[in-house]
């Protein structure tokens, strides 16, 4: 079993730099007949910022009312809500990783 520190340093080694392309995932869950979407953004920064929400309002748009909001995953240490109105929140990789 890896130790925290050896998983971050593992993730830094395969994160993309800040500088190249974004990576966006868009997952799905079916509950009660109808598939649900949450958009995924992964940055290598240790803050997440409002810029980072570029490529969500397209997709969120496209998905109408199946859209349930996005995840911007950074490597800071605050959680914290980037757009209400679409539901997007910066979360810290440590967080998704315990």
């Amino acid at each position: 079993m890896r130790t925290k520190k050896q998983r971050k340093r593992w993730l830094e080694t395969r994160l993309p730099g800040p500088e190249e392309r974004r990576l966006v995932v868009v997952t799905g869950a079916r509950q009660t007949g109808k598939t649900t979407l949450i958009g995924i953004e992964v940055k290598s920064r240790p803050e997440a910022h409002s810029s980072d929400l570029r490529s969500f309002p397209p997709v969120a748009k496209a998905l109408e009312d199946r859209w349930l909001g996005g995840l911007v995953v950074h490597r800071g240490r605050r959680l914290h809500c980037l757009d209400e109105g679409r539901r997007v929140w910066a979360v810290p990789i440590h967080r998704l990783l315990v």
